[in-house]
This record gives structure tokens, C-alpha cells and sequence, in this order.
């Protein structure tokens, strides 16, 4: 996925890619945001839903709202530097081994069914 010009499409607006696509790819913008300002994160799932979406995360310590601004910033960070998104499918084994490296405990069975 490239970065576009143009800006993403608004709820029920169809644009180069599917609404549910892009709110995927920023929830793993996310993910990398929070994986870097909070190391040793733990990742549950989140998926994209109707105005958004979420994402469950096991911390050490509770989120803050200054946190968010952080994170926030990290992302945008992560995205003017790494302008294009791709998309890659993993075996269940290279997805295991990728988790396992990790050490995302949370999404090592569900990767493996």
C-alpha cells in the first residue's frame, strides 16, 4: 500500500483502498508505536470496526492520556519514514516463529490453529 495524496475515504467512501483496509494498516501503525515507546507490550487482537478501530494491549503500566500524545507522534514518526505499508502472507509456521521471536505470547495459539 502506497501512501496517497489524496485523503482516506470517509466512512461509507469508497478511495484506493477499502476502509476496513486502511484502519487495519494504521492499527498495526499503532502496534509498532506502542511496541517501541513500551517495550515488552503485550499484543491481544484488534480489529477494525465501524468507526475505527481497537486494539488490546497488556502493559506494565496503565496508558495516560499523555501517553496517547506520544504514541500518537511515534506513529506519525513511523509513517514518514516507512511511506509504504506491504502487505505479506506468512505460513502458520513462519508466523509462529515471527510471534515466538517477539515473545507475543497472546497471539502464538490463535496463530498456530
Amino acid at each position: 500500500m502506497s501512501s496517497q495524496d489524496a485523503p482516506p475515504p470517509k466512512d461509507g467512501e469508497e478511495g484506493p483502498f477499502p476502509l476496513s483496509t486502511l484502519r487495519h494498516s494504521v492499527s498495526h501503525l499503532m502496534a509498532s508505536a506502542v511496541e517501541k515507546l513500551r517495550p515488552g507490550a503485550q499484543f491481544g487482537f484488534g480489529p477494525s470496526i465501524e468507526h475505527g478501530f481497537y486494539y488490546d494491549f497488556e502493559l506494565a503500566e496503565p496508558l495516560e492520556e499523555k501517553d496517547l500524545k506520544k504514541i500518537e507522534k511515534e506513529m506519525r514518526r513511523i509513517a514518514k519514514r516507512s511511506p509504504e505499508l506491504v502487505c505479506s502472507e506468512l505460513s502458520r509456521e513462519e508466523a509462529r516463529a515471527r510471534l515466538v521471536a517477539k515473545d507475543q505470547t497472546y497471539k502464538v495459539e490463535p496463530a498456530t490453529r
